[in-house]
């Protein structure tokens, strides 16, 4: 599986539920024979991008680097 995080501190118009522009996109490239594997990604996903500081923290993050630090310290939680 690969994942690709991109991040926009302006944000853009994705037609969001809420109407705000859209900061944070990721996208997950599977082979078919992975889909648990991808819906487990997605539920860890989902709940590190619920929580509020570490949306602002990969909003704010300068490198690649930081941003990946980021979501895995949100992930030991």
């Amino acid at each position: 599986m690969t994942a690709v995080l991109g991040i926009s501190r302006k944000g853009f118009d994705f037609e969001s539920l809420d109407g705000q522009p859209t900061r944070i996109v990721v996208l997950l490239i599977y082979p078919s024979s992975e889909l648990q594997a991808h819906v487990r990604m997605l539920a860890v996903i989902a709940r590190l991008l619920t929580q509020p500081d570490i949306r602002e923290q990969l909003i704010q993050c300068e490198t690649s680097t930081e941003a990946i630090d980021i979501l895995r310290k949100g992930e030991q939680g």
